[in-house]
């Protein structure tokens, strides 16, 4: 290849779009789009004072134990949920006081119940690398003293669907929810 070719290349993220290398790839056409309209997760009615995640996977926070700051579980939930929003062109915007939820984040009770630490590992073979990973499976109860607002509950339904704490592309955060 020459100069001129590497920098364009390059620049254009490594894909070569005028079809001058032999890494040519035609340009994406979308051929049509559907939207499939569900339910969103169940709310309870009714005033909430708790809730009851049963870890189905391990729950990982980066170089920390969960159980030594569970107030960042549901922020990150709170963080991860936006980006997924942002993803499909939506904003949870006013709907979450952000600040709020931080402050009660660290007021809620946790209790950790039957917990085991795990660790497995995890690599690549063609890279000839391995990783240790860690998580804690159990079940965590979430109590307040005053009901829950319908942000937390919200929250927490939706993370039941879409996860929370580090490592969810390799299938950890899984949980299941009881209010109570």
């Amino acid at each position: 290849l020459t100069g001129d070719l590497v920098a364009v290349w390059t620049y254009r993220q490594d894909v070569d779009w005028r079809g001058r290398t032999a890494l040519f790839i035609p340009r994406i056409e979308i051929l049509g789009r559907h939207v499939r309209a569900t339910e969103g997760p169940a709310l309870p009615e009714g005033p909430v004072r708790g809730a009851q995640l049963t870890l189905l996977s391990p729950l990982a926070l980066s170089g920390v134990d969960p159980r030594e700051r569970p107030g960042a579980l549901l922020m990150g939930l709170l963080a991860r949920v936006e980006a997924l929003a942002r993803w499909h062109d939506a904003t949870l915007g006013e709907t979450v006081d952000h600040k709020a939820l931080g402050t009660l984040s660290r007021e809620l009770v946790y209790d950790w119940r039957d917990t085991v630490p795990v660790r497995w590992a995890r690599g690549s073979k063609r890279q000839d690398l391995e990783l240790t990973m860690r998580g804690l499976v159990g079940e965590l109860e979430i109590t307040a003293p005053e009901p829950f607002g319908s942000d937390v509950l919200s929250l927490l339904a939706i993370g039941e669907r879409c996860r929370f704490g580090a490592d969810v592309a390799f299938g950890c955060g899984r949980y299941a929810l009881t209010f109570l």
